[in-house]
């Protein structure tokens, strides 16, 4: 299995060195979490991460806001918890997934991507594109129930792709969160890509 993203704040700079902590746990025991040793850690690329007092494997950014690592993990479910540590000036986003390394590889990502949101605006749609590959070749994946929600658990909406692998969420704008009294939002974001 592999972990990667970015991580980048709400003016979408990289946060480069930043420590990522990843936690793992088999989704029948989501509060059993499993030592990262387990699963023989290796980079995708510089030095090889490290596993932390608390069990947690502790990826750093690069210099481009990127983590990335490979996992051997025996087939199953399993809930990865992915958090950068908080800084001086942005809090770090919790993101959890669960991954069944059984089911088919899916992609998901915006089209197009967007790093901000206007708050003044009643609304924000956003556009999903979901794929599956396989022997490098790319195809839509149509008819599956796509969830959004924010970095506090809120669900802003479910859709379903159509035949171009696409979904549409539109939502109330104030889900997106209250901005700073500095102008900027008091959280930093994780994009998960795979």
């Amino acid at each position: 299995m592999v972990l990667s993203g970015v991580v980048f704040d709400d003016a979408e700079r990289s946060l480069v060195g930043t420590r990522v902590h990843i936690a793992l746990a088999r989704a029948a025991e989501p509060l059993a979490t499993i030592s990262p040793a387990l699963g023989a850690p290796e980079p995708c690329r510089g030095g090889p991460p490290e596993v932390s007092i608390g069990q947690d494997l502790v990826v750093p950014t690069d210099e481009a806001g990127r983590f990335c690592t490979r996992l051997a993990l025996a087939t199953d479910r399993y809930v990865v918890r992915i958090k950068p540590e908080d800084t001086e000036f942005v809090d770090g986003t919790a993101l959890a997934l669960t991954l069944d390394l059984a089911a088919a590889q899916i992609t998901l990502r915006f089209d197009p991507e967007r790093y901000a949101f206007s708050l003044d605006d009643d609304t924000t749609s956003l556009d999903v594109m979901a794929s599956t590959e396989d022997d490098g070749v790319t195809t839509f994946a149509p008819g599956l129930v796509v969830s959004l929600s924010n970095e506090a658990g809120v669900r802003l909406g479910e859709a379903t792709t159509d035949v171009a692998g696409r979904a549409r969420f539109t939502f109330d704008s104030a889900h997106l969160g209250p901005p700073r009294a500095s102008g900027g939002y008091r959280r930093g974001f994780v994009r998960r890509r795979e």
